[in-house]
């Protein structure tokens, strides 16, 4: 059996029409229509409308009527599907040498939260969280990685050289910054071959 590879679209790239209808008189502010909605939590995968309301899923639907909305988004031939989850990034862009950027590798390809593996340790993790965390879009959380510099270079791995492993610094910064966990990363060759 051969199947066919699934395409995924994602509502930047849906088109978006104003109703004529009245704000103030809607019963929705927006519906997306006509799209295959994916959600296992609630064991759906159909063709359906989904109405939201400030911000929040207001009604899932076979066919909500386009008067009751002040926008419509066409959805057909795209996926809907609640925000994705990448348990394993690395989004400390410009410190980190495997850091990318967090909102356009997450949130334009439908993840609206992630977890950055251990980028940062205790020297930078102030930094990351000011600069990447409370400025992106997209929901992160953050592994708290035990090398006080965090993986900063790709030559050197942070634990070639165990000093930099302070658990102390560790500690005190998850306490004060109310962390849910750190983590260590023993990698035996960074440099490749």
């Amino acid at each position: 059996m051969t199947r066919a590879p699934i395409e995924l679209q994602f509502l930047p790239y849906a088109t978006i029409h104003n109703h004529p209808r009245s704000r103030n008189k809607a019963k929705y502010e927006l519906i997306i229509k006509g799209g295959t909605v994916v959600d296992p939590s609630q064991s759906i995968h159909e063709r359906q409308d989904v109405a939201f309301n400030y911000g929040k899923v207001a009604a899932v639907e076979p066919d909500i009527s386009d008067n009751l909305a002040n926008e419509i988004v066409d959805a057909t031939d795209a996926i809907v599907t609640p925000g994705l989850v990448d348990l394993h990034v690395h989004v400390y862009w410009g410190v980190g040498h495997y850091g990318i950027e967090a909102d356009p590798t997450q949130v334009a390809k439908g993840v609206t939260t992630a977890v950055d593996a251990g980028s940062a340790g205790a020297w930078t993790f102030p930094a990351f969280r000011r600069y990447v965390m409370e400025r992106s879009a997209t929901r992160l959380y953050a592994l708290l990685n035990i090398s006080s510099m965090g993986m900063i270079s790709p030559k050197i791995g942070e634990l070639e050289d165990l000093r930099w492993a302070d658990i102390e610094d560790a500690t005190s910064v998850g306490r004060r910054l109310s962390l849910l966990t750190i983590q260590s990363c023993r990698r035996h060759n960074t440099r490749g071959l």
